[in-house]
């Protein structure tokens, strides 16, 4: 079901890879929510054997092993639904009904989506979210001089998660970051705008 235009319309994701490089390495999970004017009408959370290079620090990072990568299903699997979700609220090539993407850190994130669209011979990407994005990871330096940084002395995410008191926030998994990131967002937001 596609939502009208003019709305505030985020598609907020997060993935976990098998390494540091979009173009050797791959996405093993992504996970997300699509938000319209604050409210989530849809989420999502795939994992996949994307047959690419696994670096063993991306394995320590997220607590998987090469056998439990390659239990899981074809990247192509994913990539479908992945697509069936953004058709499902974004008309192509409609511009006011594309996403904004959202996420922390999103640059790495998007770096791996649009490697993952070019090789999987999709769609343009960019006919489905724009190209500007949001990234509440950029208002904690806002945030550090509106509270001081000794309240906020870190910005890896688990560490901003625990300052606001996310409980059950587990990190590397990209439902659980995905999450914790909008939320953290939500607070930002409020404490920036002068709220409580």
């Amino acid at each position: 079901m596609r939502e009208s235009s003019g709305m505030r319309r985020l598609f907020w994701f997060d993935v976990e890879t098998t390494g540091l490089s979009a173009i050797e390495n791959g996405i093993i999970q992504i996970a997300g929510i699509v938000e319209v004017d604050g409210s989530e009408v849809d989420s999502f959370d795939l994992r996949m054997n994307p047959g690419k290079k696994i670096d063993d620090a991306a394995l320590a990072v997220n607590g998987v092993s090469r056998e439990t990568i390659a239990s899981y299903p074809p990247a192509e699997n994913a990539f479908r639904e992945l697509l069936g979700i953004l058709r499902r609220h974004v008309v192509p090539d409609e511009e006011a009904s594309r996403l904004v993407p959202a996420g922390y850190n999103v640059r790495f994130d998007l770096d791996f989506l649009e490697r993952w669209f070019i090789e999987a011979n999709g769609p343009d990407l960019y006919g489905f979210i724009t190209r500007r994005s949001l990234d509440p990871s950029r208002f904690l330096q806002d945030l550090q001089r509106y509270l001081g940084k000794d309240r906020i002395p870190s910005r890896k995410l688990e560490r901003v998660a625990a300052l606001f008191g996310l409980d059950g926030h587990e990190a590397h998994d990209a439902a659980s970051d995905i999450r914790a990131t909008r939320e953290i967002h939500r607070r930002i937001e409020a404490l920036l705008s002068g709220g409580q």
